[in-house]
This record gives structure tokens, C-alpha cells and sequence, in this order.
């Protein structure tokens, strides 16, 4: 197989008008035979998370990597605890150098991590997950956390005992509905399902196991600014965002910019919230074809 990516993020309508910054970010490469897409988003109400964010973001890249590194060809869900590991260290550092505070780092994660092999996505808090297949069918996965407080990766060092009294000291108890949708190739939803899934699974990180990738083309990592499209159902902003006209170069970001112009015609307001996209692209390797990744 193999990968190419590409990552765009941009601001909502909301951050824009209030004049503060885009909160999201999103970072997605090829490196050596894996791949990687990450995204990140900021929570509005925490402090200079547009910051916090990336660090987020790049801190989860550089753990991808050093894992790679040293476990080449091992890209299965097992190895997620020590991504999270690396992660929670770079985040410390990083934020202790920069004379961060605790508030700066509140941000969400969800990242694909793969390779020939397969790979797994990691949702840390809340967002969407695009799986689109080569017949053009599609799946897609939500997560949401009840009263929109997502767990943050930053927590980890920080702050887990008041999270969980905040979501009731009830690890047992339900906190975040999983959303999937089965799409065909018109967009149209042929399968539906719902699922609550624990506090303790929330904070855990919802693992989705990527497996037979050879019947997959593209996977994808939104924040959920794609479910707070002005005017749009969730699951017809992402179908729109995944309708790839050719996958030339910055194939993502044109998608995006011009997806968000449509959004916003007929007085529309677009995305409400920031938002942000990273993808892979999995093209089957015939032995001539040549890696257009932007790696």
C-alpha cells in the first residue's frame, strides 16, 4: 500500500465574529511505511488552547513516530497506551518550557494511526471519524460527551480526579453516545446504531480497529466543528467534506475550503465552531504507481 494525506483546519463563524483565534488544528503525514492524521480542538472556555491545541497535535505526531521507530510494522490498538504514554510526557515538558498554565492545554485528540498492516483510530474526547470505501459506500462515528465536557489528554497530568467529580464519580455511568451511520454512495444512511459508552471508556480513549485496509480509501479524523454546521446535518456536512473531486496534491484542503462556501451560501453561516480535518488516502501499490504523498 500506499499513503498519501493532506490536513486543513479553519474558523468558525462564532470564534470569528468574537474576534479570537481558530482553537482547532490538524497535522497529517506519512513517515517511513505508516501514516498518520491527527487532529486537535481547543475548548473555547479554557485559555490559550489554540496553543494547546497544537501542542496536542504535534506531541501525538512526534509519539507516533518514536514508536515507529522502534516497533516497525506494529501499528495495532495495543500500542495506543504507549502513544498516550509519550503523549502525556511531551505534553508535561512542552508546557512546563513554555511557562504553559493547566487551562492552556484543555483540547481534545483524535488521531489514525496505520500501515500496511492496518492501524486503529483514537478518539480522546469528542469528534468524528470517516471511513470511505473504495465501492463509495461510507461509515461514520461520532462521539459526544454528555453536557459538550469532552475529556482532554491534558488531564492525564493533571486535573482527572476533578474531571470525573465533575461528570459524577461514577466511573460506570454513561457519559458519551457513540454514533454510527453507514452511508451508501448517494449519501443515503442504510444502517444506523447508537451506543453509550461508560465514563471509564470515555476517558480510556474509544478505540476503532482499522483492519482490511485493501477495501478502504480514504479515513479521516474531524473535530466536531463538522457537527455544527449552520443549516446542516451532521452526517451530510461530513458525506460533503469526503466528496473528493480528484486526489491530486492538496486534495483535503481544496475539498474543504470549497465544501465551507457552500455551506455558507443562500445567507448561511457555515461552520459555527472551528474546524479541522486530517486524512489518508490508501491507494493500492501495482508496482508502478508512484507515492504522491506529502509525507
Amino acid at each position: 500500500m500506499i499513503f498519501n494525506t493532506d490536513h486543513y483546519f479553519n474558523i468558525g463563524n462564532t470564534h470569528l465574529n468574537a474576534g479570537k483565534p481558530c482553537q482547532d488544528y490538524a497535522f497529517a503525514s506519512v513517515y517511513d511505511k505508516a501514516a498518520f492524521a491527527i487532529v486537535a480542538d481547543g475548548c473555547s472556555t479554557g485559555g490559550n488552547t489554540d496553543v494547546g491545541a497544537r501542542i496536542v497535535a504535534l506531541s501525538t505526531a512526534s509519539a507516533i513516530k518514536d514508536h515507529w521507530m522502534i516497533n516497525r510494522n506494529t501499528t495495532g490498538e495495543s500500542i495506543s497506551s504507549e502513544v498516550v504514554l509519550k503523549q502525556k510526557i511531551m505534553l508535561s515538558g512542552v508546557r512546563t518550557t513554555l511557562d504553559l498554565k493547566s487551562k492552556d492545554m484543555y483540547a481534545t485528540c483524535a488521531y489514525v494511526y496505520i500501515s500496511e498492516e492496518g492501524g486503529f483510530v483514537q478518539v480522546q474526547g469528542d469528534g468524528v471519524i470517516a471511513i470511505k470505501y473504495r465501492n463509495g459506500s461510507m461509515k461514520i462515528i461520532r462521539f459526544e460527551w454528555q453536557g459538550n465536557a469532552p475529556f482532554y489528554p491534558s488531564y492525564a497530568e493533571f486535573g482527572m480526579e476533578d474531571f470525573i467529580a465533575i461528570q459524577g464519580n461514577d466511573l460506570e455511568a454513561e457519559a458519551v453516545t457513540k454514533s454510527t451511520l453507514v452511508l451508501d454512495c448517494e449519501g443515503v444512511v442504510i444502517e444506523e446504531q447508537s451506543d453509550q459508552l461508560t465514563l471509564k471508556q470515555g476517558i480510556s480513549g474509544p478505540i476503532i480497529r482499522i483492519d482490511d485496509i485493501s477495501e478502504i480509501e480514504f479515513v479521516a479524523v474531524f473535530t466536531d466543528g463538522a457537527t455544527q454546521v449552520h443549516e446542516t446535518d451532521w452526517k451530510d456536512a461530513v458525506y460533503q467534506l469526503m466528496a473528493f473531486k480528484n486526489t491530486a496534491g492538496e486534495f483535503l484542503k481544496r475539498r474543504m475550503i470549497r465544501g465551507i462556501k457552500d455551506f455558507q451560501k443562500d445567507n448561511k453561516k457555515g461552520p459555527l465552531d472551528d474546524i479541522a480535518c486530517a486524512v489518508i488516502r490508501i491507494i493500492p501499490d501495482k508496482g508502478g504507481e508512484v507515492n504522491d504523498s506529502k509525507g
